[in-house]
């Protein structure tokens, strides 16, 4: 399990931050798809996060926080991302009557507040944990797959 720690004083950067790994994810998103998933307290930067990494792939969309509608989705040439949010989740079997397993086929999915879909829901190929640290962002990148260590290792080389 590979871990990698990135610090951030802007909400610019934690953008900067996410849309780099996006390039990074875009090209493993057509063999099995690519999960992702944000934990973090209110106001840490999930959303924020989600939103770089969204825009970065598709600089026209407007990036909305799933938090009301549960999923926002976006299509891309080759895939498509699914931007989860289940902090109003109430029971994990919602998860199983909204249909979510059928979106991470070929796709990426990016889920703030995952721990809520805890037993449900498979390993995340990179786990993000932001903590809220002053005036800075403490970012943890927890790989839990081989592609995520890849994800990682580019990270870290690049």
């Amino acid at each position: 399990m590979l871990q990698h720690h990135l610090s951030t004083s802007t909400v610019e950067e934690t953008r900067l931050i996410a849309a780099t790994i996006a390039a990074f994810c875009y090209q493993y998103c057509d063999d099995n798809g690519f999960l992702i998933t944000l934990e973090g307290q209110l106001g840490a930067g999930k959303t924020a996060f989600s939103q770089g990494f969204i825009q970065s792939l598709l600089p026209s969309a407007r990036v909305r926080s799933p938090t009301f509608s549960l999923i926002e989705s976006y299509t891309l040439e080759k895939c498509a991302i699914h931007h989860l949010d289940l902090y109003r989740l109430q029971d994990v079997d919602e998860l199983e009557y909204l249909g979510i397993r059928d979106l991470f086929w070929h796709n990426i999915c990016l889920i703030e507040w995952a721990s809520r879909g805890e037993g449900w829901l498979a390993p995340a190929d990179l786990a993000i944990t932001i903590q809220v640290c002053g005036q800075n962002r403490e970012i943890a990148l927890c790989a839990n797959t081989l592609v995520g260590e890849k994800i990682i290792e580019q990270l870290m080389n690049g």
